[in-house]
């Protein structure tokens, strides 16, 4: 609930520092809000600013500090600063003197003048005061605390909440009788654990690597958007007709308020309500009745519009709820007493907001309140005025009184006019119970306050961690922050050894030299101020444990001149970091012609574990086609390595020298002295923010290599002329690779993948025209591995290939919300001779698909050797629009499916639109056993005044079968055996023979048994197909063979170009049930369906040139049951 206001008139942006009052002028509650709170963001942001995101001041150290006291899990009293928000824990302090605590003690004067109590001339705990865990003033019933286990993470969340005298009886002054005045904001906090955080977490350890923290503070990504719509003129002739905009009669300040979410607070679960008056309509709730259907409120309202009436959506809350982060219960009201303030309910108040009347458990102590809320009837879709949601319906299963969220892009009218459209923001956060957004509404101009994209701005939780513990009693781990920093003397504030490029440089103290001192300490940190230094033999961290090696950024510079190694070598260590610095590398052979010169790398890691490399700049200044060079080369176990905000320049950006040995190196004089083991083993590995610009390979990890546990790649910018991204490893069960946000470029391939686990999700690739694929999926490693990859939301464009190629036998791959565009032969493909269990093409983007070499056309989606799946939901435009005479273009090929439904897919411009240049919106080629294709859109020329073309909307058969539809006396025989004849599948790559009742897949590199042969089962359900252009062939053509079975219904047809043809629609098979079709042409171009077939039941169909069969023609009473119509 919130205060009674007009507007919130505050904007940061205006950068006012002040509110001044003008004589004579009306005084707005807006102006005085204001003034609040420019003074309270100044106040946050200087704090901020100067100390910090969450301090402890050392006046009151023991603020939130966390320890196993008698009682249980204790608090320390005191101040603490988060995010400019001072937090105070008051302690165990007495402060109503109820003799249930310690008594408060006055701030100054008592004890020792050195003792930090406090300057503030006010009563306050004593610094001993620590408060137990079970009495947090602001969460009256927190969690059951672990009794044994561990690590936990302690954390505090804070927030401000509106206080008004319905919370907080004491705000109204008796002498007002009642009448309420100003609202209050509250700071309030809570101390929390969070457990399943990772073994070993540490305070040291970042938020990324503690598991459940990323998700927990992140802020809600819900996301408001607010307009108005036109409206039609009232009916009542009293009032002026409105032009557009707000149609309320009364000014308003609305209020829209999440109240409820699903599990994974995703935006279509959320459930909202709203309110004309920011929920500020509210009464504080006496008592309970029993049953639990009437309440009695301490007020019924304050006029007769600002009250509760029957008919409304209330909630029902209490402090428990609103500490808890969960929203009231929405009931609607049913009678109004006014008389004796009992409000009668449809429905029985949930057990858990009734106080037990035990040990204090009082409505009155609970805060227990009663909110109106105004949705009422049916909201609607702005878009169409259909109906979104009726309050008043009965609605099983669902949340009674609220309204489901709508999908992004959905607009409701929420009245008067008012347009509301929810929206989620990228991270990963969540929708979250109690997001809300306020908006004025106004009468005169019509008008309401603008939202886009707006997030929450009722609560918004902090957090910070406060200490890792373990239960029952080991000593926490205090992750506090203290103000002012203590500076302990020594060498420097962070260094244990620091080297300047004159004491390296002649000798007197090298970083080798720092390096073993530290080593002999048992660990530190080496700090180098800016400057060159000039090395002469790689740089050797090796056995060593928690040493960090640290510049002062690009400045900082290791020159590594006619390098044979690496600059540095990192071998056999535990907890390395290099950071802020730059590495310089020219390897002996920089200029050399060899075929393999002897490569320089910048970093080497040899079986390292928790390695981070952060803010490095590594050149390697070295080109040239067969060059191996490494700005950072991992070899061995690698375990746990970060490599983040780097620039890296060579041949190969990042990568693994054994896997130059795997794909050829191997057996050469200088292949052999890359360091040993020669494979690579990865376990948690994060790639992270970096910049790598290649001569050769940006990222090239794979040969003998293996993945333990999770690797993952994201918001990296790499280029490389041979591929962008080449990664070829076994992922075990326990591993997982991740391609997430990176910008991939390269002249060839952007991406080679042979992982056989992998995501690739948000990413963008690119080449440009003479470029090769975007996504190449090629197989594994390991023999007979077969890959399982997710490829969702990427934008692949200016490609010479394709924008996807599966070139490798798979399990499942999902590839669904991708924009393809600008690419050669096919925007996903999947490469002959391979095969896979499950594919889903969906929700993709496909567009401007130019065509391979040599005139070979081009396809939107060409598929073959799919067991199973579905290409559903795709936008398909612009395929094959420049190809010559000759080609084949297709928007969906699919040849040798056992079972694929095409679903709901748009296609558009198809082909050149010339007579000599094939087009097809779906083509299906032999062998396929089920197929169902229902709901496309296929479109081909739009223009009425095209000339003759060879676009086909849909075809499915063998070609000499498809030749032969008109003339055919009876259905077609047995399948015998084709090759491949779809884009990207020529007779040479690709074949299927049935041979004693098997399927036999025929390629370049083998033969292998598919499949038995089965029945054939085809529907076409309810495809629209519209062109203009004179025809050379059927829009549709179906010869299947063997014991097919095809239903053809609820499909339309707009052919109004005329064409020369036996039949628009022919259909050849055993059985054919066509019904409920309708087919229209000019009427002087022939039939309008003709079907071959042993048994056909044509029913309902309306044609322009009328239904018939082969052989014996249409007989009654089918004759009847069709319709010839213009």
């Amino acid at each position: 609930m919130g205060g009674d206001y007009s507007k919130d008139s505050f904007d940061a942006l205006r950068d006012y520092a002040g509110v001044f009052l003008q004589q004579g002028r009306p005084v707005l509650d807006s102006d005085w809000n204001e003034m609040v709170q420019v003074l309270e963001r100044r106040i946050r942001a200087g704090t901020v600013d100067t100390i910090g995101r969450a301090v402890v001041p050392r006046e009151t150290e023991n603020a939130f500090h966390i320890r196993h006291g008698g009682g249980g899990l204790e608090i320390g009293p005191g101040r603490l600063y988060l995010d400019g928000m001072c937090i105070e824990n008051h302690g165990d302090g007495d402060f109503a003197r109820t003799g249930d605590g310690p008594a408060p003690v006055f701030d100054r004067g008592t004890g020792d003048a050195t003792d930090p109590l406090g300057v503030l001339d006010e009563m306050t705990s004593a610094p001993e005061g620590y408060l137990s865990y079970d009495a947090q003033p602001f969460w009256p019933v927190p969690e059951t605390l672990p009794t044994s286990g561990g690590p936990f993470l302690a954390y505090l969340v804070a927030w401000q909440r509106e206080v008004t005298p319905v919370k907080d009886p004491t705000l109204l002054d008796p002498a007002l009788g009642g009448v309420d005045s100003a609202t209050r904001w509250q700071t309030v906090w809570q101390v929390r654990l969070l457990g399943g955080i990772g073994e070993g977490a540490t305070c040291a350890t970042p938020d990324e690597d503690l598991i459940g923290w990323p998700e927990t503070v992140a802020p809600s990504t819900a996301r408001l958007t607010t307009g108005t719509v036109d409206v039609d003129d009232p009916e009542d002739p009293c009032l002026v007709p409105p032009t557009d905009g707000y149609t309320g009669l009364e000014n308003q300040f609305y209020r829209v308020e999440i109240h409820q979410t699903g599990q994974n607070g995703d935006q279509t679960d959320a459930w909202f309500k709203f309110s004309r008056e920011n929920a500020s309509v509210a009464a504080a709730i006496d008592s309970f009745a029993s049953p639990a259907d009437t309440i009695t409120v301490r007020s019924i309202g304050r006029d007769e519009i600002l009250r509760f009436r029957p008919g409304d959506w209330v909630e029902i809350t209490d402090n428990r709820r609103e500490f808890d982060h969960r929203s009231g219960q929405i009931l609607r009201v049913s009678v109004v007493n006014e008389d004796t303030r009992e409000i009668e309910l449809e429905g029985t108040v949930d057990p858990d907001l009734i106080p037990t009347g035990v040990d204090g458990d009082t409505a009155r102590a609970r805060q227990s309140r009663l909110i109106r809320w105004d949705q009422k009837g049916i909201i609607r879709n702005a878009a169409d005025n259909s109906v979104w949601w009726d309050l008043d319906a009965a609605n099983p299963g669902s949340p009674e009184g609220v309204i489901p969220v709508p999908p992004a892009g959905t607009v409701l009218l929420l009245e008067s006019g008012i347009t509301v459209a929810f929206s989620t923001a990228d991270g990963p956060g969540r929708y979250r119970e109690m997001d809300a957004w306020r908006f004025w509404a106004r009468t005169a101009g019509t008008q309401i306050q603008t939202l886009t994209q707006a997030p929450p701005d009722a609560v918004q939780r902090h957090y910070t961690r406060l200490a890792i513990l373990s239960f029952p009693d080991a000593p926490p781990d205090d992750c506090r922050t203290f103000w002012p920093p203590e500076i302990a003397p020594g060498e420097g504030c962070a260094c244990s050894v620091c080297v300047t490029p004159e004491s390296h440089n002649s000798g007197a103290l090298t970083i080798q030299m720092g390096i073993e001192r530290v080593a002999e300490a048992g660990g530190g940190t080496v700090c180098l101020d800016p400057g060159r230094y000039e090395i002469g033999a790689p740089i050797r961290m090796e056995n060593l444990f928690g040493v960090t090696l640290k510049g002062h950024g690009i400045t900082t510079v290791i020159s590594y001149r006619g390098a044979t190694a690496s600059a540095i070598e990192v071998d056999t260590c535990i907890d390395i970091r290099i950071e802020d610095l730059s590495i310089l590398v020219t390897p002996e052979s920089a200029g050399g012609t060899g075929r393999l010169p002897t490569p320089g790398h910048g970093l080497t890691a040899l079986h390292t574990a928790t390695l981070a490399l952060r803010r490095l700049a590594i050149v390697v200044g070295a080109t040239g086609d067969t060059r191996r060079d490494h700005g950072i080369a991992l070899e061995g176990l690698v375990i746990g390595a970060k490599i983040e905000e780097c620039l890296v320049a060579a041949p190969i950006g990042i990568g693994s020298p054994s896997a130059i040995a795997a794909y050829g190196g191997a057996g050469t004089a200088a292949a052999a002295e890359e360091p040993e083991p020669g494979w690579l083993g990865l376990a948690e590995i994060r790639l992270l923010d970096n910049v790598v610009f290649a001569g050769r390979m940006g990222i090239w990890l794979g040969g003998l290599a293996f993945s333990l546990a999770g690797t993952t790649m994201a918001r990296n910018i790499i280029f490389g002329p041979e591929s962008g991204v080449a990664l070829d490893w076994f992922e075990l069960p326990t591993g997982g690779t991740g391609l997430d946000g990176n910008t991939i470029l390269s002249n060839a391939n952007a991406a080679i993948v042979g992982v056989n686990d992998i995501r690739l999700a948000d990413n963008e690739f690119s080449g440009g025209a003479a470029a090769g694929d975007g996504i190449i999926l090629f197989p594994n490693v390991v023999p007979g591995a077969l890959i399982t990859a997710q490829i969702v939301g990427n934008r692949i464009s200016d490609l010479g290939g394709a924008g996807i190629r599966i070139a490798g036998d798979y399990d499942a791959i999902l590839a669904k919300r991708n924009v393809i565009q600008r690419c050669g032969i096919a925007g996903i493909l999947s490469q002959p001779g391979f095969s896979g269990r499950h594919l889903a093409i969906e929700d993709n983007v496909i567009g401007d698909i130019r065509g391979g070499p040599d005139g070979i056309g081009a396809a939107g989606i060409g598929l073959t050797g799919v067991a199973e799946g579905q290409v559903r939901g795709n936008s398909i435009r612009g395929i094959g629009r420049e190809t010559p005479e000759g080609s084949q273009n297709a928007g969906i090929a699919l040849q040798g499916v056992v079972s694929m439904a095409i679903e709901g897919n748009a296609i558009y411009e198809i082909g050149p639109d010339t007579p000599n240049a094939s087009a097809w919106g779906i083509l299906v080629r032999p062998i396929w056993f089920q197929l169902d294709i229902s709901g496309n859109r296929i479109v081909g020329t739009t223009d009425r005044d095209a000339g003759a073309n060879a676009w086909r909307a849909i075809e499915i058969g063998q070609v000499e079968d498809i030749e032969a539809l008109g003339r055919l006396d009876e259905p077609l025989g047995d399948f015998a055996g084709v090759s491949g004849n779809i884009t990207g599948a020529a007779a040479d790559d690709l074949g299927f023979a049935s041979v004693e009742g098997r399927v036999l897949r025929l390629t370049a590199r083998r033969g292998i048994e598919v499949v038995p042969l089965l029945p054939l089962q085809l529907g076409l359900r309810g495809n629209q197909v519209i062109h203009f252009a004179p025809q050379l062939h059927p829009a549709i053509s179906i010869a299947a063979r063997g014991t097919a079975m095809v239903d053809f219904s609820q499909n339309q047809a707009d052919l109004l170009g005329g064409a020369n043809l036996p039949a628009q629609v022919a259909i050849a098979a055993q059985r054919i049930t066509a019904s409920a079709n309708s087919l229209r042409h000019l009427r002087d171009t022939g039939l309008s369906l003709l079907m071959t077939a042993a048994a056909a039941t044509p029913m309902g169909n309306i044609t322009s040139g009328g239904v018939q069969l082969a052989p014996g023609g249409l007989q009654p009473p089918f004759v009847a049951l069709n319709i010839t119509a213009v």
